[in-house]
């Protein structure tokens, strides 16, 4: 009888005796994998630039058509690169506009690595104009936690001594790990829900269709509430050359 290639068991240890036994060939060729504490389970350093390449290979694919895997977290410490030899995979995949880099403050982070290492990365968003401008915040520049508590009703706690605990260690520890994840796990997800909101504060550009939703402000009014509520009534912008770069708006409401 044909041994079995593929099972399922819930007790690989108790099971292993029973296992060799009614398939002796299981055991062959196989490398055990070597003990590790907590802290350094599934993890790789990489420092080489050709590591840390080869990795950005492995986790995002080529450059031709990126396939992020999501199971990964992955710890960039940028502040320990040297600034003549960036990884040019990583430099890929930050100048790469498909990938959307997601962050709280991340347009200062991203202004320092162009400082410091002249690599210029594409499509951004801050959580904290983007949020704010979908009317989800109250201010443009709120905390993580605070995002994470408004627009998910969720608590991320921020616990001091992790935060301000050595990030530069080889094997971070369990604790270090969950902070990390966490930190981006609640960023896709304060992404994905507030991605769905329509944008306000915004200035009208060629991109929303016919029909959409729009509020008019008087420009030299100092008033923070609208003078007026409408629609784009066209779907390409006006072709008169006097509007050019402007949306014809079909006025619905006018707020005294």
């Amino acid at each position: 009888m044909k041994e079995s290639e593929v099972i399922y068991i819930d007790n690989v240890i108790g099971d292993q005796g029973f296992l060799k036994k009614v398939m002796p060939s299981l055991p062959k060729d196989v490398v055990p994998i070597p003990k590790c504490t907590n802290d350094q389970q599934q993890q790789r350093v990489l420092r080489s630039e050709v590591g840390i390449n080869e990795a950005c290979i492995e986790i995002f694919g080529n450059t031709d058509e990126y396939n992020v895997l999501p199971r990964y977290i992955v710890l960039f410490r940028v502040h320990d690169f040297d600034p003549n030899k960036f990884p040019r995979e990583l430099s890929e995949v930050l100048n790469c506009s498909k990938i959307v880099k997601l962050g709280r403050n991340i347009k200062a982070d991203c202004t320092r690595v162009k400082r410091v290492f002249g690599v210029v990365e594409a499509n951004h968003i801050d959580f904290g104009p983007f949020c704010y401008n979908r009317d989800l915040v109250n201010n443009s520049r709120p905390r993580l936690d605070v995002l994470c508590g408004s627009i998910l009703s969720l608590q991320l706690t921020k616990i001091s001594i992790i935060r301000r605990g050595d990030w530069e260690r080889d094997y971070l520890t369990s604790e270090q790990i969950r902070y990390a994840a966490l930190d981006a796990w609640v960023a896709l997800k304060i992404f994905e829900k507030a991605n769905g909101g329509l944008a306000v504060n915004e200035k009208v550009t060629k991109k929303p269709q016919k029909g959409t939703f729009v509020a008019v402000y008087n420009q030299t009014s100092a008033r923070v509430m609208p003078s007026a509520y409408g629609f784009i009534e066209d779907n390409e912008g006006s072709i008169e050359a006097h509007l050019k770069d402007a949306r014809l708006i079909k006025v619905d409401d006018i707020l005294y």
